[in-house]
């Protein structure tokens, strides 16, 4: 995988047009040489300089503007790993798949760092295991990634677990809802591309466990959203101990997004819902159906605000009602970010997920798309 930044490419821009102004110069010198000669004879053999002169300038130009190229590729490939570099910040661009980038942004007390892909409709990860399996394989990291995009909802695709709340939520998913589907890229490291399938196009070999995955799903339509304010309602769930969005499912009653700065039920604008840390906040898959290009969906992990706003934009744009789908309400906020050199630390990872045979697994985006 190649990342590039946006300055670069102007470098890359600036430098090749100064190469071919050069070029143009020793072009135009080339052509004079011309009147330097006289008769015909001369003047044959002085174009033939002439023309043998400008393709030498041009291929000159254009060797140095394929070097300069190539010194910025690898300049960028140094750096592909790093959180920070000249390639681009914090806004990671695939040149292999050019729908894919991962924006990271906002760091804070937590170790905790808001990020969104771009629309996908598919995506490389590496699939890990729950904290358990991890410990007897003595798997401490994962290399490559940028981090953890999604913890699963107390479900496996290595070992194959499924807790049986997890197994009643598959059942429960209405037909037009949407599944995380795997389809595994080799056997020895769990690299895999995914994608979000509606349930009623499984096919019989498709296995909740083996290569399909389930989440708990809302329909934007079913907050109580008024405008760019939203209801707040006091949690209910057993994972949660704050204000989450009041909504009108009869499946899924408790929407895992809480805030904790919210003291009391009522309606808060968006710009109040912005709090952020390890446990306000949330991760969310965004998922919809073009109906023209299939079904696409966003990673994002930030806010209730973050999560709204981007939902609010996939419904204007598309003028569909796209779903909030949520993986695992336990971590809530807690998604890990890789080091410097591209890897994650399971021992970072462990100490939000709790240390049960259950919890833990899920998958990382590979950094080469």
């Amino acid at each position: 995988m190649e990342v590039r930044g946006a300055g670069d490419q102007a470098s890359l821009k600036n430098s090749f047009g100064t190469q071919f102004a050069s070029a143009m110069l020793v072009n135009q010198h080339c052509f004079n040489f011309k009147y330097m000669v006289k008769g015909n004879y001369r003047l044959l053999i002085g174009l033939l300089v002439a023309f043998m002169c400008c393709g030498a300038a041009f291929l000159f130009a254009s060797h140095n503007s394929r070097a300069l190229i190539d010194q910025q590729h690898k300049v960028c490939l140094q750096h592909q790993k790093k959180l920070h570099n000249k390639c681009g910040g914090n806004n990671f661009i695939s040149t292999k798949n050019a729908g894919f980038s991962i924006n990271y942004n906002q760091t804070n007390e937590d170790n905790q760092y808001r990020f969104q892909t771009s629309e996908l409709s598919e995506a490389k990860v590496v699939l890990f295991t729950h904290q358990l399996g991890r410990a007897n394989a003595s798997q401490i990291k994962l290399k490559g990634v940028y981090g953890v995009g999604q913890f699963f909802l107390d479900m496996d695709l290595i070992s194959g677990y499924v807790h049986d709340y997890t197994k009643n939520f598959y059942v429960r998913c209405p037909v037009d809802g949407f599944l995380l589907k795997v389809e595994r890229l080799d056997s020895t490291t769990n690299k895999a591309v995914f994608r979000y399938v509606r349930k009623d196009a499984l096919s019989p070999r498709d296995k909740l466990g083996v290569n399909i995955v389930c989440g708990r799903q809302w329909r934007l339509s079913e907050f109580h959203l008024k405008g760019d304010s939203l209801e707040m309602v006091s949690g209910k769930c057993t994972q949660v101990g704050g204000f989450v969005p009041a909504n009108n499912s009869k499946i899924y009653k408790c929407p895992p997004l809480q805030n904790l700065k919210i003291k009391s039920p009522g309606v808060y604008h968006l710009d109040q819902l912005d709090a952020f840390s390890r446990n306000d906040g949330g991760t969310v898959a965004i998922v919809w159906d073009t109906q023209t290009g299939g079904v696409r969906f966003i990673d994002i992990h930030g806010s209730i605000k973050d999560i709204l706003e981007a939902a609010i934009k996939v419904r204007d744009t598309y003028h569909v009602d796209p779903t909030i789908l949520i993986h695992d309400a336990g971590p809530m906020a807690r998604k890990i970010k890789s080091d410097a050199n591209g890897d994650l630390d399971f021992a970072l990872v462990n100490k939000v997920t709790g240390l049960t045979g259950k919890v833990g697994a899920g998958y990382a985006y590979l950094m080469d798309q």
